[in-house]
């Protein structure tokens, strides 16, 4: 009687005693299925998966585009930042970051000291983002003014790793490069923007005064119902109606782009590409072994007659050529999951997904 475990069992013999034929297919397969799902789950990762952020259709980036320039963009001074902030009508609102200049160091009383990135931003950069911190609160409404309250947002790996998750942690005092300042807030475990490397949210002082670098990136959150096209128009009107604070800023016209758009653009489509190589490459690999299971049935035709022989029907012929393509294929199909969780853990390490494109800590980019 045909008996499915059996002939799994008497598929595993078979192979033992043609390791060749058997290493081959599962190599094959293993790196086909390991390329092509370590690609796919980054492009579902980057490119069709939404931001984690609530209603991340609404967030925009804000650039600026120089009419006398070409196609050249540039993003926000802090003149541009405060006047959008001031009298845009179509976002619920506006904030502006860049990462902080080099690496600080911070340290926590009976601590040791650690080095950690950081990014400056306005104080309603975490309601423009929509996410709350998971212990204590944002800043408040004017700590990113010149002359006001020192304070900080941690990330959540440095609350647990360096503060040991301590519920207490928020109101004691960290130096951050030899500034003392006052823990206000710990994000969410999985937050990580502007980019994963990010520790730490200090406030951005802004002048009005400096309205000729363009150094920060803007972001927005539109009002439901408004689309980027309409924002765009109420920017134009906003910077048009506006007395320029500098000659360059007579020469920009506003520029709105989904946040998504913005961050995955540069590198959506070598994504696609790279992901149609390796179905490409799956396909190859699904044919080479095609090609070795039919020189292998060649060698069965003895034992497909003698099981002919001893009354065996279609069911056992079938079962005789199936099984070994059965177990080979859940070797090679475990094998390729775990090569693509390999490739997608270095692909973390390496800071997949991609930080926002954003201006360089020192390097300010300058409309002429």
């Amino acid at each position: 009687m045909f008996s499915p475990w059996s002939e799994l069992r008497f598929a595993a013999r078979r192979l033992r005693r043609a390791p060749s034929f058997a290493t081959a297919v599962v190599l094959v397969l293993a790196l086909g299925v390991g390329a092509t799902t370590a690609v796919f789950s980054l492009v579902n990762g980057i490119l069709l998966e939404p931001l984690p952020f609530p209603e991340p259709g609404r967030l925009v980036r804000l650039r600026h585009t120089v009419r006398d320039a070409g196609a050249a963009t540039v993003d926000q001074s802090d003149a541009s930042v405060m006047l959008y902030q001031s009298a845009a009508r179509a976002f619920d609102g506006v904030a502006a970051w860049r990462f902080a200049d080099g690496i600080l160091g911070a340290s926590v009383h009976d601590q040791s000291a650690i080095r950690a990135r950081g990014a400056r931003v306005t104080s309603n950069f975490f309601d423009v983002m929509g996410v709350r911190p998971a212990l204590g609160r944002a800043f408040a409404p004017g700590e990113d003014r010149p002359g006001a309250n020192r304070v900080v947002v941690l990330s959540h790996r440095i609350w647990q790793q360096h503060l040991h998750g301590e519920p207490n942690a928020v109101g004691r005092q960290v130096v951050v490069n030899d500034v003392p300042r006052t823990i206000v807030g710990i994000m969410p475990k999985h937050f990580a923007y502007p980019a994963n490397h990010v520790e730490l949210w200090l406030p951005l002082a802004r002048d009005p005064a400096h309205g000729r670098t363009f150094d920060l990136v803007g972001i927005a959150r539109l009002k439901r119902g408004v689309s980027t096209a309409s924002a765009q128009a109420d920017l134009a009107r906003v910077l048009g109606a506006s007395s320029p604070v500098t000659s360059a800023q007579s020469h920009l016209a506003p520029q709105v782009q989904s946040l998504q758009d913005s961050i995955v653009g540069p590198v959506s489509q070598m994504l696609w590409l790279v992901f149609g190589g390796v179905v490409l490459v799956l396909l190859v690999a699904c044919t080479n072994v095609a090609g070795l299971f039919l020189v292998r049935a060649e060698r069965m035709q003895l034992e497909l007659a003698v099981r002919g022989a001893l009354g065996s029907g279609l069911g056992g012929m079938l079962a005789l050529t199936l099984s070994e393509s059965l177990l080979l294929s859940a070797v090679a199909g475990s094998a390729g999951g775990w090569l693509a969780a390999l490739a997608m853990s270095a692909a973390r390490s390496a800071g997949m997904p991609p930080p926002p494109p954003a201006p360089r800590p020192g390097r300010r980019r300058r409309a002429r």
